[in-house]
């Protein structure tokens, strides 16, 4: 009687995966809601001045969408194409913001990246082990550094 010896891509997850790859799912679709709302706020003329800044944000948010995305891939997972109904909500909360000033648009914007950084590092305990290494090393650094760029940008501003 022969065995067949599963290669690595012919092996089933594991059912805890399911809740890891689930996560990961969840924090891409953030950062796909994260690089809209940089991708709109780079076309509104009141944060013209500041597209640098907004630039960087926004190619750092996209970066880790395809490095998620390619994470849930290889655990199995379908990664996400739309960051989902609440995700969708931030752009347009951008721009209202910056109708009313560019300040409150820049607030907005750090207050979600500070929100960012908690939900990754309120959440990292419930991922695999690689998974947790995964997003304390590539993924959480990228986003305190987005979290930094606006941060500072708030205070120019109100300077």
């Amino acid at each position: 009687m022969s065995y067949h010896h599963p290669m690595p891509g012919e092996l089933r997850r594991p059912v805890e995966r399911s809740a890891t790859v689930e996560l990961l799912k969840d924090f891409c679709k953030e950062e796909l809601a994260a690089a809209q709302t940089y991708e709109k706020a780079l076309s509104l003329p009141i944060l013209q001045r500041h597209v640098d800044v907004l630039r960087r944000c926004y190619a750092s948010h996209h970066n880790r969408v395809a490095e998620l995305g390619k994470r849930i891939v290889d655990a199995g997972g379908e990664a996400p194409t739309s960051p989902g109904v609440w995700g969708a909500l931030l752009p347009t909360l951008a721009t209202a913001a910056a109708a009313v000033s560019q300040s409150l648009a820049v607030s907005l914007l750090e207050e979600a990246e500070q929100r960012a950084v908690r939900r990754y590092r309120d959440h990292e305990a419930g991922l695999d082990p690689p998974e947790r290494a995964f997003i304390a090393e590539r993924i959480i650094p990228a986003e305190e550094a987005s979290c930094a760029a606006m941060g500072e940008l708030k205070r120019t501003l109100e300077a």
